[in-house]
């Protein structure tokens, strides 16, 4: 079956298609565990949060005290302890120095406050304290949101969205952001372009075990699932772990322009740059000698769901989330090592703190790391970050 890719260039982007089974078809490569590890990079989702709007519970304010889209005491746990993971496998192995130096590790993170205090929970489990007991955690670099194409989905951008806006009928983009969502429940805001998709989304389709729960509160009872001192309506229960999720899933793929709702200018503005930067940092790392090297061989980016998402259907790992929207603290992991036939990329999806490392399989075996550019450098989109 072909595999749809997207050609990114100054005029925008274009689609093209590469026809072949898997790279690794053409390019297999040995593995060994002496093979030398170069660099990681780890694209990340913030950890567990509050909903963006209401309450599913009459307790769910108090646990939730930060307010809504704010990250939860067990989400600066759940970071904590994805970087224990983190730490285990690459830090125990001896691959970054366990008293963290700053030159082998950079740390980028969107500002919105769920992410950058993630970012921070994370880090902070990576390497060993001081002799004095205090935590070593690595710079954290960020941005504003609305100079962060990076790591910050543009949401409100009008461009790209036609195809929304006469799939689920809706009024024009500008019309929409004037508009007012019906504050039916505490914590509904102002309704923009992407918030009218979401309600044609819950008009149009509904799963069936989700009928029963208000449509304002699909994506809270998503987002307060997990919460260990919440206990959802038992009703409600199905829909959580299985409707809402797929429904959110649905609502992902439409923001970032990927997956059944393909639309090139979305993906390019949500993961094309991210994507450039990937394949630049491994070109790079390849470039440097192994004694006057100053590149760092850990780069995370901490970011959005939308972002996680589209990235993993650049890289062909879409599947792996079973249609149900990324979990807080999913990731995604590029390994760049070198082999007996040259270097090359493995590939791996970490769908959250309690989640295993799991290949992506993208490439069967192994991906060189001249066919990883040839074929992703097409999804690249280069601008001034």
């Amino acid at each position: 079956m072909p595999i749809i890719r997207f050609a990114f260039t100054e005029r925008g982007m274009l689609p093209l298609l590469l026809f072949s089974l898997s790279i690794g078809s053409i390019f297999a490569f040995e593995r060994s565990p002496d093979d030398q590890l170069l660099l990681v990079q780890v694209v990340i989702r913030h950890a567990d949060r509050a909903a963006m709007h209401g309450w599913a519970t009459n307790i769910s304010e108090e646990v939730f005290f930060r307010g809504n889209g704010e990250l939860s005491d067990e989400g600066i746990d759940n970071a904590f302890k994805q970087g224990l993971d983190y730490r285990e496998r690459y830090v125990d192995s001896g691959f970054l120095d366990d008293r963290m130096l700053t030159n082998q590790i950079s740390i980028r993170s969107s500002s919105v406050p769920r992410v950058l205090m993630s970012a921070g929970s994370f880090t902070s489990a990576l390497f060993n304290q001081t002799d004095g007991g205090s935590t070593r955690v690595p710079p954290i670099f960020t941005k504003e949101p609305e100079n962060d194409p990076l790591l910050v989905p543009p949401l409100d951008c009008l461009d790209g969205w036609d195809d929304v806006v006469a799939k689920y009928n809706l009024p024009s983009p500008k019309g929409a952001q004037k508009k007012k969502s019906p504050a039916t429940r505490p914590g509904m805001k102002k309704t923009k372009k992407h918030s009218q998709a979401l309600i044609a989304l819950l008009k149009t389709e509904m799963p069936e075990d989700c009928k029963i729960v208000p449509a304002d509160l699909i994506e809270t009872i998503v987002a307060e699932l997990p919460n260990s001192q919440i206990t959802l309506p038992e009703e409600w229960i199905p829909c959580a772990q299985n409707g809402a999720k797929k429904l959110m899933f649905k609502y992902m793929e439409l923001l970032a322009g990927a997956g059944e709702d393909l639309n090139v200018q979305r993906l390019q503005r949500t993961a094309g740059l991210l994507t450039a930067t990937l394949l630049d940092n491994m070109a790079q790392m390849l470039n440097c000698t192994a004694t006057e090297c100053d590149e760092p061989k850990l780069r995370v980016y901490y970011t959005h769901d939308i972002n996680v998402l589209a990235i993993s259907f650049i890289f062909d790992a879409l599947d792996m989330f079973q249609k149900k929207t990324p979990a807080f603290s999913s990731s995604i992991v590029f390994e760049l090592r070198n082999g007996k036939f040259g270097p090359y990329v493995n590939f791996f999806l970490k769908n959250g703190q309690d989640a295993p490392f799991v290949e992506t399989n993208l490439c069967e075996t192994n991906c060189s790391l001249d066919a990883v550019v040839e074929t992703f450098r097409a999804t690249a989109h280069h601008q001034s970050e």
